[in-house]
């Protein structure tokens, strides 16, 4: 096991945290810090030193146009029981569902450790379940374990009010710190001077630049990236410019789609510690190495690949909200405004209202290009839209509602005189 440095005090703060859920005294956890201070290693590593003891459950929210309802809940689906599992699956999740999952978490012989990363990208619905089941939680057998970066939340962004809802029962706030000097010094050696004045104790800078050491000294750290890469097979490489496209992590069976006999491409990369797998989802292990191969990619090769995840999404039935994304990425303006609707509709029955009126605002972009006949594109399902848009979402002297809602009643009027 890889050594994890400067991080002994919030292990110990997490264990301790467990104890007290074992004895059903829940609560919540927060984990911030900047983009490569390792978050997600020091869940790593506490997942890694808790298995046998605690059930981890553990879920993340991607960086998508409009987040996918309840999307780091779908991703434990297959670790929750049947019916619970099937409710998460369906295409409009109960409101009920954080109830629901409540009561599996009272279940169970050894305590619970949900997670729920990146939780600044997380959809309406994904952070109201974070209010009701943080509020519940303090006579649980319990830990809800939330990260994010506090730079990315902005002052009016309703996870500021959800942290607010449940910091009666929040037990610790873990802000991760850069490394020193001297931890610096022990992973880099004689190069360690270079190495903590470029990085800041960042780790993941660290750990890229580290990498890079046989190289002279890179003028900026995304260079130091795409040096690692230029470095791999051209198989490889492709394959990373297509994962970099897709926010987050791809799904195996999309890539079974996309790129057949991609395992083989991974081999490279996964050894030199740039992707990282499991059975279902293939990710880089971090997200500024993503960042750095996505922005080397040329706009009409990102528009190809993302062409080529939409066709894999279309093949194994994905989930609207994906599709919508990557079809903007695309330019196919007919499966935006098809899948607009849909995703708005789903979204709605999550209650993710304001998701719901993103995609029904961009789903009216392209309303022209919808069947007249069908029942998502009929006018008097436009007409009834603003109904549902206008009081969930919060209005505002530049609200964008009244506008769109005005724009809504037209499109119904002339589709109904059609």
């Amino acid at each position: 096991m890889v050594d994890l440095l400067e991080r002994d005090q919030e292990l110990r703060t997490l264990h301790a945290v467990l104890r007290d859920a074992a004895h059903a005294h829940g609560s919540v956890v927060l984990v911030t810090g900047e983009p490569g201070i390792g978050k997600s290693a020091l869940v790593d590593r506490f997942g890694a030193e808790v298995a046998g003891r605690a059930r981890f459950l553990r879920g993340f929210c991607d960086d998508l146009a409009t987040p996918r309802p309840l999307g780091a809940f779908r991703d434990f689906a297959e670790e929750l029981p049947q019916p619970l599992a099937d409710t998460l699956r369906q295409p409009s999740v109960p409101a009920a569902f954080p109830s629901v999952l409540l009561e599996h978490l009272r279940s169970g012989d050894v305590p619970s450790v949900l997670v729920l990363e990146d939780v600044h990208w997380a959809d309406q619905a994904t952070v109201d379940a974070v209010v009701v089941l943080g509020r519940r939680i303090a006579d649980m057998p319990a830990v809800l374990l939330l990260t994010y970066r506090p730079g990315e939340v902005d002052p009016g962004q309703p996870l500021r009010a959800a942290i607010a809802a449940v910091r009666g029962t929040t037990s610790a706030h873990l802000e991760l710190a850069p490394l020193s000097s001297a931890a610096v010094a022990q992973l880099a050696g004689p190069d360690a001077e270079r190495v903590f004045a470029l990085s800041a104790g960042n780790p993941f800078f660290v750990t890229e630049l580290i990498a890079g050491r046989g190289d002279p000294p890179p003028p900026s750290l995304a260079d130091a990236v795409l040096g690692r890469v230029a470095q791999l097979e051209d198989a490889s490489r492709q394959l990373l410019e297509l994962v970099s496209m897709v926010p987050g992590r791809v799904a195996t069976e999309v890539l079974d789609v996309a790129e057949p006999g991609w395992s083989l491409a991974a081999e490279q990369p996964e050894r030199r510690q740039l992707l990282t797998s499991d059975p279902r989802h293939v990710r880089f292990r971090h997200a500024l190495t993503q960042a750095a191969v996505r922005s080397s990619v040329p706009p009409a090769r990102r528009r190809t690949l993302h062409g080529t995840i939409l066709h894999a999404l279309h093949e194994v039935r994905a989930d609207p909200a994906d599709l919508v994304h990557h079809a903007e990425a695309a330019g196919a303006a007919d499966v935006v405004a098809e899948q607009s609707l849909i995703a708005a509709r789903q979204a709605r029955a999550a209650e993710s209202h304001r998701e719901a009126f993103a995609h029904f605002r961009r789903a009216s972009d392209f309303a022209d290009r919808l069947p007249r006949k069908t029942g998502h594109g009929s006018g008097k399902s436009w007409r009834a839209a603003p109904t549902w848009w206008a009081g969930p979402v919060r209005r505002s002297p530049r609200s964008p509602v009244p506008s769109a809602c005005a724009r809504s009643r037209a499109i119904g009027r002339r589709w109904s005189a059609t």
